[in-house]
């Protein structure tokens, strides 16, 4: 609205009443004003009220001021051609009051904004800034926020899949990474909100990534023949291969030594060394000349 310019008349507390002179003709409403000490501003705005008549004042009437303070009246100019004022992005509150101050009748729509918070003026019809008759209907639009969307189902899609869906359907994607035994590595598990919720547009959406399985302890398979060894830590998830290795008669036929060592953590799939121990030739040959076997 209009600011009221006060003047200080020096009076602790206002005490004097604002009568109302909505109605009057212009003279007489401002010798009412003047007779209680008001100082008096008018604007004369093309208005469908007849000519000379008020048809508007700030303050209201029975607001309390000091004397001297000022009152603005509005006061018909007739019909004519007025600017539309200017109301994008204020509270729609204000900006049907600023609109229907300029003498317009109006009416309220909504409409969704990429730019215009919620609940604020976005445009009016015809547009802000031109002259129009001052009975002209004007069209208010009011944001209702940002254009709904609805989230793509991306779940079980690749990274690189999951983000061209996002950003294509006007939503910011933001991903983190979790262990996963089913879903394979770089695709999604989830996302938060789901496929085929509405929000709206340039909101973030949360994708779960697959890592892959979780790493695991390697089993111990020392001691064990190759074949237990093999179904040990295939069982596991690893995949095995299998060396042979000098060894003593103890340790013939049985896994002497692994890689990575018992206990450490590797990812499954990976491979595990198991080094089988063997004769040498020479004690081969040594056993046999003996006729020990």
């Amino acid at each position: 609205g209009l600011l009221l310019a006060r003047i200080n008349s020096g009076s602790s507390k206002p005490d004097v009443e604002v009568p109302s002179v909505i109605g009057l003709q212009e003279q007489p409403a401002t010798v009412t004003l003047q007779q209680r000490k008001f100082v008096v501003r008018v604007d004369r705005l093309p208005s469908t009220r007849p000519k000379g008549e008020v048809f508007g004042q700030d303050p209201q009437a029975g607001t309390l001021l000091n004397e001297g303070e000022t009152v603005l009246l509005r006061v018909s100019a007739g019909e004519g051609s007025v600017k539309i004022p200017a109301v994008e992005d204020k509270l729609a509150e204000e900006a049907r009051l600023d609109l229907e101050a300029a003498g317009f009748t109006v009416t309220t729509a909504e409409e969704t904004s990429d730019t215009i918070a919620e609940g604020n003026a976005v445009r009016t019809n015809p547009a802000s800034g031109r002259s129009v008759p001052v009975d002209t209907p004007i069209t208010l639009f009011v944001s209702t926020g940002k254009p709904k969307v609805t989230v793509p189902n991306v779940v079980g899609l690749t990274l690189n899949d999951a983000l061209v869906q996002l950003q294509t359907a006007g939503l910011t994607p933001q991903t983190s990474r979790q262990a996963s035994p089913t879903v394979p590595i770089d695709s999604v598990i989830s996302s938060d909100p789901p496929g085929g919720a509405s929000i709206a547009k340039g909101s973030v959406v949360k994708l779960v990534i697959s890592s892959g399985p979780a790493p695991s302890a390697v089993p111990n398979v020392v001691g064990q023949t190759p074949s237990a060894a093999t179904s040990t830590l295939e069982a596991a998830g690893f995949t095995v291969l299998v060396q042979n290795v000098p060894s003593v008669d103890a340790q013939s036929g049985k896994v002497v030594s692994q890689s990575p060592s018992a206990g450490m953590t590797a990812n499954a799939g990976s491979t595990v060394t198991i080094s089988v121990g063997t004769r040498s030739e020479e004690h081969t040959s040594e056993l046999q000349s003996r006729g020990l076997i």
